[in-house]
């Protein structure tokens, strides 16, 4: 638990728009739980989180969320079991 708050504070630090900027909701399924919305900022690389707060586990493919279209990159995920690497702050 404690790698994962370390490496989205390490997100937070990497990425302005997560720290300020605009919050604009994409996606809101309440039946399944999941939401997604894009922090934007002047300047900076757009950010688009997924959370998926219900029961429900999903695979790859089985689940969509449209998102405005762009390239992306996957950062971080809860789910991965093994995250990819994010660089650690010095505590």
């Amino acid at each position: 638990m404690m790698r994962c708050v370390k490496q989205t504070l390490a997100l937070r630090k990497e990425y302005g728009a997560i720290r300020h900027g605009g919050a604009n909701v994409l996606h809101e399924d309440r039946q399944n739980g999941v939401v997604a919305f894009e922090r934007v900022a002047e300047g900076e690389a757009r950010i688009v989180c997924v959370i998926n707060a219900g029961r429900k586990l999903w695979q790859s493919g089985e689940y969509g969320v449209w998102v405005g279209g762009g390239v992306f990159e996957q950062l971080f995920c809860s789910q991965a079991s093994q995250p990819p690497p994010a660089p650690l702050p010095d505590w």
